[in-house]
């Protein structure tokens, strides 16, 4: 009784943009999530505080701000870039770039929900490798 939408790009960066740009219109978005698309784990964690605020999550390669993706910042407008992961997940140099693109803050680390649903997940798994030794 629904319809269903495949929405794609040549590459996991550009099919996040994609996304962001069928689900963000003209009303833009008051925070944007990036977060390294070389990995899973931070995109994942990230997903839904990004779906809670109501924003986007654009994956990225780790040192490289593609014309692609600085042209959807550019687009996006959004007061607040939240970069999810360390620098070694997304180097500062590039948190540098985001900044000058879009002329706004850019925050690197964790928001305190996603780093409690991190934390938690974390003592789980070390309780239960400990319990299978």
């Amino acid at each position: 009784s629904g319809t269903v939408t495949r929405l794609a790009g040549a590459d996991r960066y550009a099919t996040a943009i994609a996304v962001s740009q069928a689900t963000s219109g003209s009303d833009a978005p008051r925070t944007v999530y990036v977060a390294t698309g070389g990995s899973f784990a931070d995109g994942l964690a990230g997903t839904p505080a990004a779906a809670r605020d109501g924003g986007p999550l654009l994956t990225l390669p780790a040192a490289t701000l593609t014309p692609a993706i600085a042209q959807e910042l550019r687009r996006l407008n959004a007061p607040r870039i939240i970069i999810l992961g360390g620098s070694g997940a997304v180097s500062d140099a590039l948190a540098l770039d985001q900044r000058l693109v879009t002329r706004r803050s850019a925050e690197l680390g964790w928001e305190p929900e996603i780093r409690s649903f991190l934390d938690g997940a974390e003592q789980a798994y070390r309780e239960l490798k400990a319990t299978r030794r």
